[in-house]
């Protein structure tokens, strides 16, 4: 238990902190398709998880340690080697993206200058505006409906290894309902980038 609310606590600011990120190069029109990208690849990420895990769960009792132990420490090193890199590889806006070409950083500019509401000072952050928002009641509905929307997510994500092995056979080792979980995710890979082209 101190294991997930200790995850939960670092991961919490996560999905708002990537959807705020992504406004900072993409406008209102392009926004939701790289959403739909972002949590298409959340699913992707829990089928490599399953298959993953499902590989990791044949060291059951190696070096005396349980399967979940080495699920944790092996998913957990490149994390941590590599979230140090972020300070310096992700850029602060399109300004300073290095991996894009001085046309491509003065076109994104120009794109998100042209949206209605862009202005020069509104890319930076004020007091008065954050306590604007704090009061907004779209703010606090959207900020509900992502709370129930990542409530199902993590939840869907947590139980479904405990779902899948409650409907099975009997025989059915953790590995191979670890495995199972695969379908499941690449359906809803599938799904996000059919909606999100649709609509």
């Amino acid at each position: 238990i101190a294991c997930r609310l200790l995850l939960g606590l670092f991961e919490a600011g996560l999905f708002p902190g990537i959807m705020l990120y992504l406004t900072t190069f993409y406008t209102k029109k392009h926004i939701s398709l790289r959403n739909a990208y972002f949590y298409s690849i959340s699913a992707i990420s829990g089928a490599v998880g399953g298959l993953v895990a499902y590989g990791i769960g044949q060291m059951d009792g190696a070096g005396g340690w349980r399967a979940w132990r080495w699920i944790i420490t092996i998913n957990g090193i490149p994390t941590i080697l590599t979230a140090p890199l972020v300070l310096w590889l992700l850029p602060n806006d399109p300004e300073t993206a290095s991996f894009l070409t001085t046309e491509d950083r003065e076109n994104l500019v120009l794109l998100r200058r042209a949206e209605i509401g862009q202005t020069a000072s509104a890319q930076e952050m004020h007091k008065e505006d954050v306590m604007a928002a704090v009061k907004d009641w779209k703010i606090w509905a959207l900020s509900f409906a992502q709370f129930c929307s990542h409530s199902v997510l993590y939840s869907f994500s947590v139980f479904l290894p405990t779902i899948i092995n409650e409907m099975g056979q009997e025989d059915w080792t953790p590995a191979i309902v670890n495995a199972l979980t695969i379908p499941v995710y690449l359906v809803g890979f599938f799904t996000y980038l059919g909606v999100a082209a649709y609509s």
